[in-house]
């Protein structure tokens, strides 16, 4: 697994050369004509009449607060999700941090609205992909589901009237059966149409995609035995990895993100379209 880093380094020709810089002026510990240019940059980047550097960011949150007024009897907010310096600033202070979490904008719940069913159940491996549609009585989810860590995958569907509490179904829409699947179907993407639903999903290998029709959103049919799209259509190399289906006037786009991520452009996101029979 690679490391990922909270503060790697980015250095460059120039960083050295301000290094010795300093040396050779002899302003290596606190001030200098270094950090009066940094504070001079930075009040005028911020468009502020003064800044100051100072030592550490908790020494910047400390004097923040200090100059904000903070102190004995005050309560300050602070996240619990958080470095020490944090809490430890409004501590200095006298005053007393209170921690919060998240509300209910754009923020996480913290409990599930959809667990992974027990041992046996078509989903005891893990939820993946989920896809939402509206239907006429509330909600419905299409999902991946898998028996098993890194077992076999079904398409999976659980329905909301609200969207907030869920039912599980126990059997899967959709179960692998054709060759190019290979065994497992994954990332399910579904819209709804004038005549019921599209689906499209992809297989084991993930790059191919199938599509599939349904009236009622329950029982599917799928669009041939064959992957409407298949790595040979992609017009860059790499694979293919998530994706949104959109309904519209007859027509079903498919905006599919392609490509690698370790390229020099990254991935890349295309349209695929087509009319439902």
């Amino acid at each position: 697994m690679p490391r990922i880093y909270l503060s790697p380094p980015d250095l460059g020709d120039r960083e050295p050369e301000l290094v010795l810089e300093a040396i050779e002026s002899n302003w290596i510990t606190t001030l200098g004509p270094q950090v009066d240019a940094f504070e001079r940059e930075l009040a005028e980047v911020a468009g502020v009449p003064h800044a100051v550097a100072l030592s550490s960011g908790t020494a910047a949150l400390h004097l923040a607060l200090v100059v904000l007024g903070i102190g004995d009897g005050d309560e300050v907010a602070c996240s619990d999700l958080t470095f020490a310096a944090s809490a430890n600033a409004i501590a200095y202070t006298g005053a007393t941090p209170f921690f919060v979490d998240c509300d209910e904008t754009w923020t996480i719940d913290p409990e599930p609205i959809l667990e992974p069913g027990p041992e046996g159940s078509i989903d005891a491996g893990g939820l993946h992909w989920p896809s939402v549609v509206r239907t006429d009585d509330g909600y419905a989810m299409y999902y991946a589901a898998f028996d098993r860590p890194s077992g076999s995958g079904v398409i999976a569907r659980a329905t909301s009237p609200d969207g907030v509490t869920w039912t599980r179904s126990e059997e899967p829409v959709l179960a692998a059966e054709l060759d190019w699947e290979q065994g497992s179907l994954d990332r399910p993407r579904v819209a709804r149409t004038e005549d019921g639903y599209a689906m499209v999903y992809a297989g084991a290998d993930l790059t191919d995609r199938g599509v599939a029709y349904s009236d009622d959103g329950v029982t599917w049919t799928r669009d041939g035995e064959l992957p409407a799209i298949t790595q040979d259509d992609f017009p860059v190399d790499g694979r293919s990895w998530d994706a949104v289906l959109v309904y519209r006037d007859g027509t079903l786009d498919y905006y599919l993100e392609i490509g690698s991520a370790t390229a020099s452009r990254g991935t890349q996101v295309y349209l695929a379209s087509g009319r439902q029979p």
